[in-house]
């Protein structure tokens, strides 16, 4: 049994956990967003997104093999002050072998308590279903965001997928026979009328061929709970919280479109979606597992905002000792059926990391998993990791409140190892208390050798113009490993854990929509020097 340890606190994070960076500020960018340069952005901006784009079955950065690319557009009240690592805004921006890196201009001020900046990444890539993420950034730094998406031909267990193209016929709009549809082992099932009449979200009729796409998560499974489609927040359509936490019976996405690429979401006849729903999921409002006659609320997500709206109901079947949902649709798209908690306390939760002096130049990485005290349920997971230097303060934010949580650390890493021990698991029993913080002193693992990095830049397109970056995110790995370690960067200074002297490693860095690499050779003592060029 794990060993446990009980404290007074709040419940469980949601979010971002980020070490706080001081930066120096500086003056404001008189000729606005579109005169940035990035030379001058580097020296400006002290808060940025490290996002890491992941195959949610393998855990693989996605493209780190290829040539593959995540296609990312960015919404929400912030979204104008978002820029690329070179200080441009794009109306789109593309990942590079799995990583983008992004800034938050300096004119929109640096985010707060009471002013966090607020956007929505909307992620996309052939072969995976699209997911829509929101992101609440409350201090400056570096913030490190992991971003699972599902694959089509091999998707996590517990998520169940039908993706087929050349489908059926619509001829004029209008589908030429009726479609019956399901998901390996039948859990999901989807009738489409004949005649159904199909128009896309610019009242376009579709036409031709179809490539229908269906996917069902069951959510006692850890795998697919971890696989969510958008992570456990979820941005809603209501006036007094904007943010709630996921607690889904089951998760459905439906998407029908026609051999020109057009999307139906409008349609003339009902479809009828059944599924099979676990009675082993907890019914949060009531404190038992699901029943017949359980009464489950829909939420659909609106795909261009990110925002999830409250549609419908669905009344729970009796079917073959299992649960059964029926429900008829009228348009395509992400579907929630289950619960959205918005109730999360206030203010967040101190969480403080330590160690031994010597170890203080030691990053801690970590990733977190909370599951249901009473029965041990897996219920939320964290795909964020808590990523910095010891000795410095960090927090848990949306907590449930008076839920009795158990809190575990798992070595998150890309996939090296870990630094330090896995600290004991918490157990949060939901009170809302800021004055008890969540302490943990760690104890590392053999470090082995440690590098301090001296990082310049130069423009190739200004004369080889040297510059040294304020803070982002950087990668490395040894020559010949399969996948990297973060390196981040403050004001030029990195530090490489664990490498070995005469041995020879690449950095690699996220600029401009191309991955730059620099080989760097393992001295015996003393700081490297890397120019990295930028075209």
């Amino acid at each position: 049994m794990d060993k446990m340890i009980k404290l007074k606190s709040l419940g469980l994070l949601l979010g971002i956990v980020s070490i706080l960076i001081g930066l120096s500020n500086c003056s404001k960018i008189e000729n606005g967003l579109s005169q940035l340069q990035w030379q001058i952005d580097f020296d400006l901006v002290n808060t940025s997104w490290d996002i890491q784009f992941k195959d949610a079955a393998t855990g693989e950065f996605i493209g780190l093999h290829d040539d593959t690319r995540v296609e990312v557009n960015i919404t929400g009240p912030d979204q104008a002050h978002v820029l690329d690592m070179a200080g441009i805004r794009h109306d789109l921006f593309f990942s590079t072998k799995g990583f983008l890196g992004l800034v938050l201009h300096p004119d929109r001020g640096n985010p707060g308590e009471n002013d966090p900046v607020k956007i929505t990444v909307h992620a996309k890539v052939d072969g995976f279903l699209p997911v829509q993420v929101p992101i609440e950034t409350f201090h400056i730094g570096i913030q490190p965001i992991e971003i699972m998406l599902v694959n089509l031909n091999a998707p996590p267990e517990g998520v169940k997928v039908f993706h087929e193209e050349n489908i059926s016929n619509v001829v004029y709009g209008k589908l030429e026979d009726s479609l019956l549809l399901y998901t390996p082992g039948n859990r999901l099932e989807l009738l489409i009328p004949k005649d159904t009449e199909l128009r896309d979200k610019n009242d376009l009729l579709l036409g031709g061929p179809l490539t229908i796409t269906l996917a069902l998560w069951d959510c006692t499974k850890e795998s697919a709970m971890q696989a969510l489609s958008g992570g456990p927040l979820a941005l809603l359509n209501v006036t007094q919280f904007e943010l709630g936490i996921k607690q889904p019976a089951s998760q459905v996405f439906i998407r029908i479109q026609d051999q020109y690429g057009k999307i139906a979401s409008q349609l003339s006849k009902s479809m009828e979606a059944t599924f099979l729903v676990d009675p082993e999921i907890f019914h949060p409002e009531i404190g038992r597992f699901v029943r017949p006659d359980d009464v489950l609320p829909v939420y659909v997500l609106d795909g261009l905002t990110g925002v999830w709206s409250r549609e419908n109901t669905v009344v729970l079947e009796a079917f073959q000792n299992k649960v059964l949902a029926r429900i008829t649709l009228n348009e395509s798209g992400m579907f929630h059926f289950g619960w959205m908690d918005q109730s999360y306390c206030p203010n967040p939760l101190p969480l403080i990391f330590s160690s031994l002096p010597e170890y203080s130049l030691l990053p801690y990485s970590f990733r977190l998993k909370v599951y249901r005290n009473y029965d041990n349920q897996f219920q939320y997971l964290f795909s964020f990791c808590i990523a910095g230097q010891t000795n410095g303060n960090s927090e848990l934010r949306y907590l449930p409140v008076g839920k009795e949580l158990i809190l575990r650390f798992e070595p998150y890493i890309n996939c090296s190892d870990p630094y330090y021990r896995s600290p004991d698991p918490v157990l949060l029993t939901g009170e809302c208390s800021i004055n008890e913080p969540l302490e943990n002193h760690l104890l590392p693992l053999p470090p082995g050798e440690v590098r301090e990095l001296d990082v310049v830049f130069i423009d190739t397109q200004h004369n080889n113009t040297e510059y040294t970056p304020a803070s982002f995110a950087g990668y490395y790995r040894k020559i010949g490993d399969s996948c990297w370690n973060s390196a981040m960067v403050y004001k030029g200074t990195s530090y490489l854990y664990k490498v070995n002297p005469g041995e020879q490693y690449e950095m690699g860095i996220n600029f401009k929509g191309q991955f730059h690499r620099k080989e760097i050779v393992i001295s015996e003592s003393g700081i490297l020097h890397v120019k990295i060029e930028i075209d």
